[in-house]
């Protein structure tokens, strides 16, 4: 995780637009598998990739 931070600090350092979130549970790619999953995971992942205009 400290290697994420010290990414999203450089982002934010040069100018870069920046977002991040961090959730207490799961593994890396854990919400694209998993359908019981209860929180918005997949939602913020659709918005991030609209305000970056991938979708």
């Amino acid at each position: 995780m400290q290697n994420s931070i010290a990414y999203y600090e450089a982002l934010l350092k040069n100018g870069v637009y920046g977002e991040m979130l961090l959730y207490p549970h799961g593994e890396h790619g854990f919400g694209l598998n998993n359908k019981s999953i209860d929180d918005k995971w997949i939602d913020n992942l659709k918005n991030w990739m609209k305000t970056m205009k991938f979708l």
